[in-house]
């Protein structure tokens, strides 16, 4: 006869190895979603829901902590708090909700202009910091 205990183990062992890998991420189980429209957006809001989401992708980094997602919406975002977006030493995640076809990020031909700064550590290698969907132009 078999210990009941031998056929839950290999769902108790994933359950630890996804609590360990979740509770590794910057920010651990902490993390919170903020979000960005380009059409419906203010940044007076507080960016928690699309209903009251951050009109640039720079209130919505400064709005958010390390280990945060920022999820922007689709569209052309080009201007103040759009352009030479800096992290501010933050570990996060901006992602582009439609990808690089619906989610632009404009430097309206200026030489001077980026899309993101990135930070770097004293050893010279970036915090935990991704872009993931955008299309620079």
């Amino acid at each position: 006869m078999k210990n009941k205990f031998a056929h839950s183990f290999p769902r108790i062992l994933l359950g630890l190895s996804v609590v360990t890998f979740l509770a590794g991420m910057p920010g651990g189980l902490q993390a919170d979603v903020f979000y960005v429209s380009d059409t419906n957006g203010s940044n007076a809001e507080p960016g928690t829901s699309w209903d009251k989401a951050k009109k640039t992708i720079q209130a919505g980094i400064d709005t958010s902590h390390s280990g945060d997602v920022l999820v922007v919406g689709p569209g052309t975002y080009k201007g103040t708090g759009n352009v030479n977006v800096a992290f501010g030493g933050k570990s996060l995640q901006v992602v582009a909700k439609d990808g690089p076809a619906a989610t632009i990020l404009d430097g309206e031909n200026v030489a001077s202009t980026k899309g993101f700064v990135m930070d770097r550590e004293s050893d010279g290698h970036h915090h935990d910091q991704r872009i993931v969907g955008f299309r620079l132009i």
